[in-house]
């Protein structure tokens, strides 16, 4: 994709990332795959400009393997708790479900291929 964008005269504004629309640990999640650019992309697919939708998150970083992306997330979610932060969350027949989770990968797999050292934040939106 970045090799894409290069080769169309756009310039990438940010770092390549994954974004959960919906998730529902037990049922499906929709999900975005990307690179941030700083305006609309013309051509076959979906490619669109944007920012995350306006409001408070909660964000905290994970240096070590994406396995452990779901402790990070438990610690957050805890965390978040005991200060009497509330998440944005709509329900489901499965239960409630995030409005917006964002996990951005921060490392570049080609320049650090030691899974153990990879930068990942994950971003919550709080409700209003």
């Amino acid at each position: 994709l970045v090799g894409w964008l290069g080769e169309h005269g756009y310039a990438p504004g940010g770092a390549p990332f994954l974004r959960y629309l919906v998730i529902d640990m037990a049922g499906t999640m929709v999900v975005q795959a990307g690179v941030p650019v700083a305006e609309p992309v013309e051509g076959d697919g979906h490619v669109e400009a944007g920012e995350l939708p306006a409001g408070r998150y909660a964000t905290t970083t994970h240096v070590g393997h994406p396995d452990g992306l779901y402790n990070a997330t438990v610690a957050l979610l805890t965390w978040a708790g005991g200060a009497g932060l509330a998440f944005d969350t709509h329900p489901s027949p499965d239960g409630e479900v995030w409005a917006n989770r964002v996990e951005w990968y921060e490392t570049n797999p080609m320049e650090q291929p030691d899974m153990n050292q990879w930068v990942t934040r994950l971003t919550f939106k709080l409700a209003d």
